[in-house]
């Protein structure tokens, strides 16, 4: 039993960004797993098993992005979109 985590990447302004390196990681088992966007600007992670994850998003000189607590159930997708933020423009 296996799922599917796709998404896309945007920047501030909402322009869609390409080649980020997304990493999944179960948060039970650690196991990760680390895929790169396309040139269509989205990324799948295929064949997850049913767990919870965390999604890291790194691209260039943007901030990176982890999105927490992304649960995962057999046979489902799980989208997981992300804007990042160029390093340095925003407040923490």
């Amino acid at each position: 039993m296996f799922g599917k985590g796709p998404g896309t990447e945007t920047d501030q302004s909402g322009s869609v960004l390409a080649e980020s390196a997304v990493t999944a990681t179960n948060t039970a088992t650690n196991y990760a797993r680390k895929v790169v966007s396309d040139r269509a600007e989205d990324y799948s992670v295929l064949n997850l098993e049913a767990a919870t994850y965390e999604i890291l998003i790194e691209q260039g000189r943007f901030r990176k992005t982890l999105t927490t607590d992304v649960i995962l159930r057999a046979r489902e997708v799980a989208r997981v979109d992300a804007h990042l933020e160029i390093q340095g423009t925003a407040t923490e």
